[in-house]
């Protein structure tokens, strides 16, 4: 049977005889939000009725929104619609608006200059850049004072709801950790850092633990989060505060993108999910970090990642080049943790672990001599060259949008 996997902006097929196929792993089949409007209001109803927010604006009021950078141009208009249907419920003139999407920012800057609005302000820049984010630190909260949603009367954030390999969930949960300076997220994610290198997992309230103080300082917040199925469409949308996105946002998550199956295979075949999530290798290494738990040790994965933007990322580079051995990266990594020593990290131990193959557009040079993948020019080479290691008999698990979605093995009793 033929299986077609995302691969860039298109598709690859790979043929698998259905004797040797395990299964194929998706998230869950959700039905698309049919009318996005009443979901927004539905939503809305919810958020604005627990949190009594008509009793803390009027129409002197303003709205600070920040919204992830991964929902791109396609979310324009479902993000128009919220802002505009918030602004309206509360009476608010008065917008600011931050979104490292400079075309998404132009185009919904001329969306909302035809509303009620009086007064826009739309910020194109990088949340990290440090004349938007400067750090003016007090000993109690290590805050962000000076950001120009400090002063909101309301500041929403609004998020896409998704599985991390290292934080486990992201969205609104990773928005927040936005409010803090860089040392204390550098903390937290060396203590996040710290439970993925033992085997264990970071606790949810512990990450809540861990932000409280940093949201409860600063006022009124309220979250977000869109949920969309592999072909991009909305299948849900979560509105609440703080106390409660952490948990609902999880559960949702969990709901859609975690997989559980009966048993592992001998040889697993992972798309990122095409692009943006297989531009390059660094991120589409986290499709095998999600789901590697689905083959046994010692068998093979094979990436499937067009990586038209190469390698994507030069620590991730010299520290491949100059470290062949993990006990080597693991003191560094600990030292200073850092996304490219990181993946550093666990590119070397699945090398360790398993024998990996990659379909690419990538160079040799960088594919196959530095970064020690066994290279193929499509899917259906890399898997018979699998077969013929390990056997006709090899059984074979297909995870077509590896990016987002989060495969585990039943637990036995």
């Amino acid at each position: 049977m033929e299986i077609w996997i995302p691969y860039g902006s298109s598709e690859v097929g790979v043929g698998v005889k259905p004797e040797n196929l395990s299964v194929i792993v998706k998230p869950k089949s959700q039905q698309p939000v049919q009318d996005i409007i009443m979901e927004i209001e539905s939503a809305l109803d919810n958020a604005i009725g627990n949190l009594k927010l008509e009793k803390t604006t009027d129409k002197e009021s303003n709205l600070a929104v920040i919204i992830d950078s991964s929902l791109g141009n396609p979310f324009l208009d479902n993000i128009k619609s919220l802002v505009l249907e918030l602004c309206r419920r509360l009476e608010i003139h008065k917008l600011i608006i931050s979104w490292k999407n400079k075309e998404g920012c132009e185009n919904l800057y001329q969306i909302l200059q035809s509303s009620d609005i009086s007064d826009i302000t739309i910020l194109a820049n990088d949340s990290s850049n440090s004349k938007f984010l400067s750090s003016k630190n007090s000993e109690e909260n290590k805050i962000q004072k000076d950001l120009p949603f400090v002063d909101a009367s309301l500041r929403v954030f609004i998020g896409r709801g998704g599985i991390d390999p290292i934080w486990d969930y992201k969205g609104s949960i990773s928005m927040y950790l936005g409010l803090s300076d860089l040392e204390t997220r550098d903390e937290l994610f060396r203590t996040v850092l710290t439970s993925y290198l033992n085997g264990t997992t970071f606790e949810i309230n512990r990450l809540k633990e861990s932000i409280n103080k940093l949201v409860s300082s600063i006022g009124r917040c309220l979250a977000f989060d869109f949920f969309v199925n592999e072909d991009g469409a909305i299948v849900k949308i979560l509105a609440h505060n703080f106390d409660d996105s952490l948990i609902k946002s999880a559960n949702a998550i969990d709901e859609i993108y975690k997989v559980t199956i009966e048993t592992v295979s001998d040889i697993l075949v992972v798309s990122a999910g095409g692009s943006p999530y297989d531009n390059t290798l660094v991120n589409s290494l986290d499709a095998i970090m999600l789901n590697k738990d689905l083959v046994k040790k010692g068998g093979t994965i094979i990436l499937v990642a067009e990586c038209l933007d190469g390698y994507g990322n030069e620590e991730f580079l010299e520290i491949t080049t100059k470290h062949g051995e993990l006990k080597s990266i693991k003191p560094l990594l600990k030292k200073e943790p850092t996304i490219g020593k990181l993946k550093a990290y666990v590119l070397k131990e699945l090398l360790d672990d398993f024998r990996l193959c990659l379909v690419s557009v990538m160079p040799d040079y960088y594919a196959k001599s530095i970064f020690k993948f066994r290279t193929f020019r499509t899917v259906d080479d890399a898997l018979q060259s699998a077969l013929r290691v390990i056997g006709k008999q090899a059984t074979i698990t297909v995870v077509p949008y590896g990016a987002f979605t989060q495969g585990t093995i039943k637990e036995t009793h």
